[in-house]
């Protein structure tokens, strides 16, 4: 009997304890919002991927189509799977009701979640698309440019400078092709890059629409750049992939330049600080100094290991003094002993 109680016990819990989904669930808070305002996206067991999320109308029935493109939010959901994206809430292109609605790049996980959104009528009910443009008849180009004219020119020289994707989408088969999106990555080649995503203008059959897309990224304007993702709308997504270097030459050749001139300034600089000679030299002004001017003693005294001999002294001329014939001459210093 005690075996059976506990059977019976055991029973009861098992069908008290909710039942846990298996994949990908977003969460959505709050579940009640008006034009404007913000809601939080929970993303729970998504592959490791980049993920859009988007406020729809139609109950997203007939996909992207139904949802508002431009307020559309891409983040890259790590390893674990989980990840929150904020998305503002706009109107939608039709009305309720309303989800929010989180897909993966290539449109192989795909979840919804209601929301109310005050002032958007309700009751639309709109078939889905059954027939989309081919991928196989799409032929899309896809180009990383710089800035345009003179300025983007001489921008690029120096490594300065915005840069863009353009794309170039060609329907060649007979539907048009309706709520195109670019959904990728922008950054380093080999890297996670940052989340990209724009809307696509529509593209009529057997017409070529091209669009440009500014690249926001962290990464210096002169770093190499490389553009992932897939433009999403066709039958199924066709993958886009481009990259572009960067070669700011003027700015590796001023580099030399810049120190050669600093180099240039340090010298002077260094012979200005040097002091003035006592004896020549350069003034201030760049006017070379005369030599200074020696002094001469005044008075003669004889120097350390000069022999001072005995010189005779003239005697001034008198013809009463004068020495007779026979005399001995009278000796005179000669002028330069003076």
């Amino acid at each position: 009997m005690i075996t059976g109680l506990g059977v019976g016990v055991f029973g009861i819990l098992v069908s008290a304890t909710p039942a846990q989904a298996d994949g990908p669930m977003i969460e959505v808070t709050p579940a009640s919002t008006s034009p404007g305002d913000s809601v939080l996206v929970e993303l729970n067991g998504w592959p490791g991927t980049v993920a859009t999320a988007q406020v729809c109308g139609n109950g997203a029935r007939r996909g992207s189509t139904d949802c508002d493109q431009v307020g559309a939010e891409s983040i890259r959901v790590p390893a674990s799977g989980r990840e929150f994206v904020r998305v503002r809430v706009q109107e939608p292109p039709v009305g309720c009701p309303c989800v929010i609605r989180v897909s993966t790049v290539r449109g192989d996980v795909v979840r919804t979640a209601p929301i109310t959104v005050d002032g958007v009528p309700d009751g639309v009910d709109l078939a889905p698309v059954e027939v989309s443009p081919a991928a196989a008849s799409v032929r899309i180009r896809a180009t990383v440019v710089g800035a345009g004219g003179v300025l983007g020119k001489v921008g690029r020289a120096f490594g300065v400078g915005g840069r863009s994707l353009v794309l170039t989408v060609h329907d060649g088969s007979a539907v048009a092709a309706t709520g195109l999106r670019f959904v990728g990555t922008v950054g380093r080649p080999g890297g996670s890059g940052t989340p990209l995503s724009r809307v696509v203008p529509d593209v009529a059959p057997g017409a070529t629409v091209t669009t440009r897309i500014p690249l926001s990224s962290p990464f210096p304007p002169w770093a190499d750049l490389e553009v992932r993702g897939v433009v999403a709308g066709f039958d199924v997504p066709v993958p886009v992939r481009t990259s572009t270097t960067s070669d700011p030459w003027a700015a590796e050749l001023a580099v030399p330049l810049v120190l050669l001139g600093l180099a240039r300034v340090a010298r002077r600089s260094a012979r200005r600080a040097e002091p003035e000679s006592s004896v020549g030299g350069t003034t201030p002004g760049g006017v070379v100094a005369a030599p200074a001017t020696p002094q001469v003693a005044t008075e003669c005294s004889p120097g350390v290991g000069v022999v001072d001999d005995p010189h005779w002294e003239s005697v001034p001329y008198h013809p009463e003094s004068a020495p007779g014939p026979g005399a001995d001459p009278v000796p005179v210093r000669h002028p330069e002993f003076v």
